[in-house]
């Protein structure tokens, strides 16, 4: 017959101590709780530290953190309810700890209640994306991306991916607010809209943010090139897109001056983002790994209800970065059969400050 377990006491008065000492090995415990002075304890044999006390033969903890402890462990191990309801039986404490088990599972059910609502509405809203999918799929199948070319907004979140990609994971992080995926379509019209509302000192102001950057180390950043570098990088994007207007022939040309890398950046400023410390370079196709940008891309609602692989998102990234690089590159590069963007292995570094450079000074 196996020996009854027992309840037994052991003072902890450390609030921060988050298991108790007892000697003993793991078998030979089968419940432990937290009180406001120690730890309620059940196990098979007393445990061998200094001070324990045996509830089960002489009840000197408090109370309510004996009723609590029942509670759970009513829950958890049938040899610690069977010790602790032994206790509570012979102090008459029946229906105290009925109305302690009460109040537990009101809340347990409360938690669970809430729980069901939400799976429900997450229920629902699958089942009225799920119908979505199939009456796209037997209407006209679901849309690959390769049979239409990216819209203007996809291209953009292509390569503000790219760029915001090449920061460190931790900013990244702390960057929440310009989530990019979570951007509805809405959200990237109100930012173009303020890219064609942009002053002449708006230009400047970029001009001299960019210029920063050792990509632009060797061009002369004024506000008119960038503001024209930007204004015919959209009109090859609005192309590409099949969005061709009257405006897009009185648009500046393209500068050859400037590589991918940087009119990577050039389009991305306008609208908001920025790189901290970017380490863009070399091949961007090659760097960027399919899986995870078709990922963020499925994330976007501008791709909402489309089929985005690994596959389709790198071509299509690759026709969009092969829209950007300059005329003479991208003819030779046409021609080789090379990588797009493989023509630089340019890295986006932030030039050193003025101070820096003092301090370099004064060490030699």
């Amino acid at each position: 017959m196996a020996t009854p377990k027992q309840v037994y006491f052991i003072p902890d008065s450390d609030p921060t101590s988050t298991a108790p000492s007892t000697g003993l090995g793991p078998a030979d415990i089968f419940h432990v709780f937290r009180s406001k002075d120690g730890w309620l304890t059940v196990a098979a044999i007393e445990p061998r530290v200094s001070g324990v006390q045996n509830i089960s033969v002489e009840f000197s903890c408090d109370i309510e953190s004996f009723l609590y402890a029942a509670a759970v462990a009513q829950c958890t191990s049938p040899d610690a309810e069977t010790a602790y309801l032994r206790i509570i039986s012979d102090r008459d404490m029946g229906e105290r700890f009925e109305s302690i088990c009460e109040a537990r599972d009101a809340v347990i059910i409360d938690h669970l209640e809430a729980v069901v609502r939400r799976c429900e509405e997450e229920m629902r809203e699958l089942k009225a994306r799920l119908a979505c999918l199939k009456a796209r799929r037997h209407s006209h199948g679901a849309r690959p991306i390769l049979t239409e070319r990216p819209t203007v907004y996809q291209s953009l979140l292509h390569l503000c991916l790219i760029l915001r990609r090449c920061d460190y994971p931790v900013v990244r992080r702390l960057r929440k607010e310009m989530d990019v995926v979570s951007w509805q379509h809405s959200d990237w019209e109100e930012r173009c809209r303020q890219l064609n509302h942009l002053s002449d000192d708006d230009y400047e102001g970029l001009a001299c943010t960019l210029s920063d950057f050792a990509p632009f180390e060797n061009i002369e950043l004024t506000g008119k090139k960038v503001k024209n570098q930007v204004m015919g990088l959209m009109v090859k994007l609005n192309a590409s897109a099949g969005e061709i207007t009257h405006e897009n022939g009185s648009a500046p040309r393209v500068s050859d001056e400037f590589s991918v890398h940087t009119n990577i950046m050039l389009l991305c400023a306008p609208i908001g983002i920025f790189a901290i410390v970017p380490e863009l370079e070399g091949d961007v196709l090659h760097r960027t790994d399919p899986e995870d940008h078709a990922a963020e891309l499925s994330r976007s609602p501008l791709y909402q209800n489309m089929a985005v692989t690994a596959k389709s998102a790198k071509n299509e990234l690759a026709g969009i970065i092969f829209s950007l690089e300059p005329q003479r590159l991208s003819i030779q590069t046409a021609k080789d059969g090379l990588s797009v963007g493989s023509h630089s292995r340019q890295r986006l570094l932030k030039r050193p400050s003025y101070d820096s450079i003092d301090d370099a000074n004064k060490e030699k």
